[in-house]
């Protein structure tokens, strides 16, 4: 017989039992089962009130970036972005997001924000902690740039936790760069926050053999019930020394103002605390000329594909760069003013 079975009331009675017996027997088993399955299994279920969630790590493999650079790193969008960028920034065992808030592609970049909590975590009863936050902010500057913005909060309680890179070939670690040179190419990753960490760098191993799997820890110094990581990552061919991307950036009250100098082009996003859905971002080139005026990314999922593209340009464009479209005149029209004025309409 199964704790199922007690608490589903499916227990076999004995055939002797008198009717009234059989019933009541019926009607109190369900209610017992509970104290059967404290006091009566061996296993300590109050003490899983105490388990607290496992907080959980943000990480990513070098080699999504370089199947993303292959796959949308051309200025065209792609109809498969969305579901790329699940699968390479959202999709590894690490990092299980339950969806992606926030998409948008254009020839310029691929701007995604998802959100995961650890879905193993956090006990039975009033003694169970809330499972961590994790928030990734993931912003491919095209064609070979990686922002990742990642956040995770938790009980103050908990010790921070660390920042994954895991890659297939041994990393050099300098400062706080990491250099990792494999078979698709180059990529090199600058730790921009937190403002103090320490860096280890080892080798999987899996049945007592060495597994081409090679893991760099980034660990935050301190306890905090915040930590906040952030990463540019660079691909180029092996070897290139030419290719390289330059960081800079600018931390006030939790708002971001980060420069990104890569490719000939100039990236300034405007990244805020929590996915608040004011981020910004402008593009230019090396020379000062704007290629993309200073506008808002997206607090929602927006069309993507080449037509999903094309319709948010279509309707965009008007608006952007400071300018107002021809149909906006600035004031309230003669007929809202009558419907307010009249009654029609009421304020608020």
């Amino acid at each position: 017989m199964t704790s199922r079975d007690l608490s589903e009331g499916r227990c076999q009675t004995a055939p002797s039992w008198p009717p009234r017996l059989d019933s009541l027997a019926r009607r109190l088993l369900p209610a017992m089962a509970p104290i059967i399955l404290v006091s009566g299994f061996g296993g300590p279920v109050v003490g899983q009130a105490r388990t607290t969630a496992k907080a959980p790590a943000p990480s990513f493999r070098a080699s999504d970036l370089f199947a993303l650079k292959e796959r949308c790193g051309s200025p065209d969008p792609l109809k498969e972005s969305f579901q790329l960028t699940g699968k390479h920034a959202y999709g590894g065992p690490e990092f299980k997001a339950k969806e992606i808030r926030a998409f948008e592609e254009n020839r310029f970049f691929i701007y995604a924000v998802g959100v995961a909590s650890d879905a193993g975590g956090g006990g039975a009863g009033s003694r169970a902690q809330k499972p961590p936050r994790l928030l990734r902010r993931f912003i491919l500057l095209k064609p070979s740039t990686l922002v990742i913005d990642d956040q995770v909060r938790g009980p103050a309680s908990r010790p921070r936790v660390p920042w994954l890179l895991h890659a297939a070939a041994p990393p050099e670690v300098k400062g706080r760069r990491v250099r990792i040179s494999q078979a698709e190419g180059e990529l090199v990753c600058e730790t921009l926050l937190p403002g103090k960490v320490a860096f280890q760098s080892t080798r999987q191993i899996r049945g007592g053999e060495p597994a081409e799997d090679h893991r760099v820890e980034v660990a935050p110094q301190g306890n905090s019930k915040q930590v906040r990581f952030l990463h540019v990552l660079h691909t180029r061919s092996r070897g290139d020394e030419s290719s390289a991307a330059r960081s800079e950036l600018v931390e006030k009250e939790g708002r971001l103002r980060l420069t990104v100098t890569a490719e000939g082009r100039v990236f300034r996003l405007f990244l805020g605390p929590g996915g608040a859905g004011a981020d910004k971002i402008e593009v230019a080139k090396a020379d000062g000329q704007t290629l993309l005026p200073r506008r808002l990314l997206p607090a929602g999922i927006l069309p993507s594909g080449p037509e999903g593209t094309r319709l948010l340009e279509r309707w965009d464009s008007a608006y952007r760069g400071n300018r107002r479209p021809g149909w906006d005149t600035g004031r309230p029209s003669s007929e809202l003013q009558k419907a307010v004025e009249e009654g029609t309409l009421r304020l608020g």
